[in-house]
């Protein structure tokens, strides 16, 4: 931080403001910098969740999908169509595995409805 930086003045409890200065010292940081860094944290933790949800809808419509096509697959009587779709269907399970990989839930990756 610079000495330029922008001031903000805000009210704190006394309770609050004596564990940041706990944490302060604790981390060999001042008052200012515990707190810039606690607020700077709190906002990546913000972005990562957001991130988080986005993937969990989209492995969702992907595995939706996925589904969808399979029960299409079942339907159909033309071999070439059927080979199609199930390379797609492939596809989305791949993408959505990649997905759930990503997030930390892979290993609750269970048997898909169609084995």
């Amino acid at each position: 931080m610079a000495r330029d930086d922008p001031m903000m003045r805000f009210r704190a409890p006394a309770d609050l403001k004596a564990l940041i200065e706990e944490a302060a010292a604790k981390n060999g940081r001042s008052l200012n910098a515990e707190i810039v860094h606690r607020l700077e944290r709190s906002l990546e933790d913000e972005a990562i969740e957001s991130d988080s949800l986005d993937m969990t809808l989209r492995a969702s419509e992907l595995y939706k999908n996925a589904y969808d096509l399979h029960n299409l697959i079942l339907r159909t009587h033309d071999d070439i169509l059927k080979s199609t779709l199930a390379k797609t269907r492939d596809e989305l399970i791949r993408q959505f595995e990649q997905i759930m990989q990503k997030s930390g839930y892979s290993d609750k990756i269970g048997k898909y409805p169609w084995e």
